[in-house]
């Protein structure tokens, strides 16, 4: 059988570096990224061990996931941080069962891990902008010289050229490039709250 991308609604007409953005197993490894950036950061903090730290990024990069077993803990818990950290504390030993998700919740994974994708798929937007952008411009500059109708209101106007047509889209282009940066940016927050939403657990 062919294995065929999640392209969702959209079907064969999709991207497939988006889909892949957005796929099951990139949403499960978003997270495991988010748990060891959190060690990290604890580490360097004095909040948990070095070694802890270190045997979390080791854990969480070589961590083969169990998708079976993890859909169906998941279908019992309802959520699957639980599900991904029991297997990542049994791949990491104690150091990673003591010490993995220290301080923060199911929704602070889920949420930061959400925001981590937004960022991979605006990246991938600006990047098809940007070649589109480049194609047309160079369309625009191909066509500079061809002459043509305008139009105002669905009606032939005044002349104009096919390239100074083509410059307008070029200019929206660039123009959503900047829109998709803003949106980067804004959509770069991290949730980390705790179970409670106090942040008590980090002190």
């Amino acid at each position: 059988m062919m294995a065929t991308p999640e392209l969702g609604l959209l079907g064969p007409f999709g991207d497939p570096a988006m889909a892949e953005v957005f796929s099951h197993r990139a949403r499960l490894r978003a997270y495991l990224e988010i748990e060891v950036a959190l060690a990290r950061v604890q580490a360097g903090l004095g909040v948990i061990p070095d070694d802890a730290a270190d045997a979390i990024e080791a854990a969480g990069r070589a961590l083969q996931i169990d998708a079976d077993r993890l859909l169906t803990e998941t279908r019992l818990v309802g959520y699957p941080i639980l599900p991904l950290l029991d297997q990542l504390r049994e791949a990491g030993g104690p150091d990673v069962a003591a010490y993995a998700h220290w301080g923060a919740t199911t929704q602070d994974i889920m949420d930061s891990g959400l925001a981590l994708q937004m960022q991979r798929g605006l990246d991938r937007i600006e990047s098809l902008l940007v070649e589109l952008g480049g194609g047309l411009g160079r369309l625009a500059e191909a066509e500079r010289a061809t002459v043509m109708a305008g139009r105002t209101h669905a009606q032939p106007a005044v002349p104009t050229t096919f390239g100074a047509k083509i410059a307008v889209w070029v200019a929206e282009c660039a123009r959503h490039v900047r829109r998709v940066r803003r949106a980067r940016t804004d959509a770069a927050k991290i949730s980390l709250f705790g179970a409670g939403g106090t942040s008590a657990a980090l002190g």
